[in-house]
């Protein structure tokens, strides 16, 4: 069902990407389309001086007018790809049918020269269009057929001794014209369809380098990021700070009594109970990120340590941030009640905060502190933080006295 519904789409793409092939290439074929028509007309007005050279001039340049505005909406996408076909389809035959009348302008008391060139262009005009329309198939069909149809008609009307040799003759140029024009139409077409199936493999491959990258750096129960993840970020947080004069808390949130609600309502409970608390880390997260110095690089970012054990790390550079106060906050929302399995259970945790570069340097030092912080919180009961009040800072020289 998947390859049934993905092949249309596909071949609307190549159609919409030959289409566009087409129109890069309108506008060099157009300007040596107005260029020739006035070279045919200054040759004509020096033969047969008549209003009907001005006429087909006059309509020439006005179905060109048309393909030009048809190229100027293209460009400026004012028209969808369909609509814009059909009026090219429309101009193009036009296009095609005002050369081929010039058929009704060679007559045989010309001079040579001058049939010479109308017949080089009757039969030149499939050859040159061939780069361009051969996109689209049919364009080119509409713009060749009606010259076509015309060498035909002087190959068995005009030259009544060798009608039949010139008749031979054309015969075979419209098969050659027509056979090329297939191949080149279906070699161009299935470039398009390579390409785009080329492409399509490599979007492929990059979205599954994402999920590759996702299952590295993400936790799966969570979907917040993970301790590997949270290593390298946090490393990058630490290098920030000493260039924008901001410090680097740690926040390590433990889940209270974890064991017992395993033990007692089931593994299952267990996992919703750390979906909850990573919610809970997530909209603290969005909450702070939203505050005014976050373009400089006032930034919060969660993670899952592992076990029931989870962190939040913030980059401040407010001095007047309120610890305790966004610790609190957090600890309320974790304790709201959590309906599983027709249960009510209220989660709780404990908290442990470090500072940077306060307390620590690295950070390995800043997450040993923030455990011992975690593990006083629990033993006052837990459901608490607790601010580290120990250091892993190297103690400070004393200065000789003068």
């Amino acid at each position: 069902m998947a390859n049934g519904t993905s092949e249309p789409r596909l071949d609307l793409q190549v159609n919409e990407r030959m289409f566009d092939e087409l129109m890069s290439g309108m506008l060099v074929t157009l300007v040596f389309g107005v260029f020739t028509a006035f070279l045919i007309v200054h040759a004509l007005l020096h033969v047969a001086p008549t209003a009907w050279v001005f006429a087909w001039l006059f309509v020439n340049l006005g179905i060109a007018a048309l393909r030009f505005y048809i190229l100027y909406l293209y460009r400026s996408k004012k028209y969808k790809m369909p609509s814009l076909k059909i009026y090219n389809y429309m101009l193009t035959l036009a296009a095609g049918l005002v050369w081929a009348s010039l058929i009704f302008f060679y007559n045989l008391d010309q001079p040579l020269v001058m049939q010479l060139m109308l017949l080089m262009v009757l039969g030149g005009m499939p050859i040159v269009s061939l780069s361009t329309h051969s996109h689209l198939l049919m364009s080119f069909l509409f713009f060749s057929f009606p010259s076509i149809i015309a060498l035909n008609y002087w190959a068995l009307f005009e030259t009544p001794d060798l009608s039949l040799n010139f008749v031979v003759m054309t015969l075979i140029y419209t098969f050659l014209v027509y056979s090329t024009s297939l191949r080149f139409h279906n070699r161009i077409k299935k470039s398009y369809l390579t390409n785009l199936e080329n492409e399509s493999l490599v979007q492929a491959l990059k979205n599954r380098q994402v999920q590759l990258e996702n299952l590295a750096y993400l936790d799966p129960l969570t979907e917040l990021n993970n301790r590997r993840y949270f290593t390298v970020s946090s490393e990058l947080a630490l290098e920030a700070i000493y260039h924008k004069k901001a410090r680097l808390f740690f926040f390590l949130v433990d889940s209270d009594k974890f064991k017992h609600i395993n033990d007692h309502y089931g593994h299952e409970t267990g996992d919703m109970v750390l979906k909850h608390i990573a919610n809970c880390l997530r909209h603290s997260v969005e909450s702070f990120n939203e505050n005014n110095l976050y373009e400089q690089g006032q930034v919060a970012e969660a993670a899952r340590l592992g076990g029931d054990e989870f962190i939040i790390s913030y980059v401040v550079l407010d001095k007047d941030f309120d610890i305790e106060n966004t610790a609190n906050a957090l600890l309320s929302k974790i304790h709201q009640p959590l309906e599983v399995a027709d249960k009510i259970i209220y989660p709780q945790a404990s908290i442990g905060v470090s500072e940077a570069p306060k307390q620590a340097l690295d950070v390995s030092g800043l997450l040993r502190l923030a455990d011992k912080a975690m593990y006083q919180a629990k033993k006052r009961g837990g459901d608490q933080v607790f601010y580290c009040l120990s250091t892993e800072m190297p103690p400070e020289k004393p200065t000789d006295a003068p």
